[in-house]
């Protein structure tokens, strides 16, 4: 079973646009301090009240599952993931971008996303800061895009091995630090030999199954809890357009959300 290519972009640019126009605005005001980027919300466990998503010091982990290096498929990504960084680039934080091309193939950390060094950028003109900032998070969506641009992308794969990285991040964050974690994947896995425990090609599309399926990963230690984090599942059933497989991947990401993240 091929794994699904992407398409449309008409969302896309419109996510694009809409994300920049605070930035755009404000890049030549005189206003006494640099004005703010907005942040994206993102679902937050139900057990733990974590910090609002701008926030110094935070880490944000950007997870990408590719399907597809397609031009469509880079401006999707990038429409959902620029906010992101714009907000990571305002707010002086830690920002960490990785890149799945699924079995067989590497994880990827494009220059400049390895989440080493906060991403601040502090001038005593607040025009002079803005347009850092600005020239600062082209440079990194530009860095992305030649990343996915190239990244190998194999026959088949899932968020498997994505999930399991989240938990390694969420467990090497300082205490005291805030973890948010932005997934993006269609959730259709596939795998070559069936070892893979979000390889649901085989498995009937319905709602108790998907629960079935996140709870073996869990059991079986493919994947793990990551508690205290702030989330967002995106791009589930993108690229099929099969309604069976659009709302079971609808049900995985409510059970990922609830069972991996304590997201209700």
């Amino acid at each position: 079973m091929k794994r699904a290519l992407l398409s449309s972009v008409a969302l896309a640019s419109a996510l694009v646009m809409s994300s920049c126009s605070a930035t755009a605005s404000t890049a030549g005001a005189p206003d006494e301090e640099a004005a703010a980027v907005a942040c994206p919300e993102l679902h937050t466990t139900s057990t733990d009240e974590s910090p609002a998503p701008q926030h110094e010091d935070a880490h944000y982990n950007v997870l990408i599952e590719l399907t597809s290096n397609a031009p469509e498929n880079q401006d999707q990504i990038l429409a959902r993931v620029q906010p992101f960084i714009e907000c990571a680039v305002d707010s002086g934080a830690y920002l960490e971008v990785t890149l799945d091309g699924g079995e067989g193939t590497p994880l990827v950390t494009p220059d400049g996303l390895d989440g080493t060094d906060l991403l601040t950028i502090k001038r005593v003109n607040p025009t002079r800061e803005r347009k850092d900032k600005d020239e600062k998070i082209s440079e990194l969506v530009q860095s992305l895009r030649e990343a996915i641009s190239s990244a190998q992308i194999g026959r088949y794969g899932s968020v498997q091995r994505l999930l399991n990285y989240a938990f390694t991040l969420a467990s090497d964050t300082a205490p005291g630090d805030s973890s948010f974690f932005i997934v993006w994947s269609p959730l259709l896995g596939t795998s070559s030999d069936g070892t893979d425990c979000l390889d649901v090609s085989t498995v009937d599309p319905s709602e108790s199954n998907a629960a079935a399926v996140v709870q073996r990963c869990l059991d079986q230690g493919f994947i793990r809890p990551v508690p205290n984090a702030g989330v967002e599942i995106d791009g589930a059933a993108t690229g099929s357009h099969d309604r069976e497989q659009q709302r079971f991947a609808d049900y995985l990401k409510k059970q990922l959300l609830l069972s991996v993240f304590g997201v209700k």
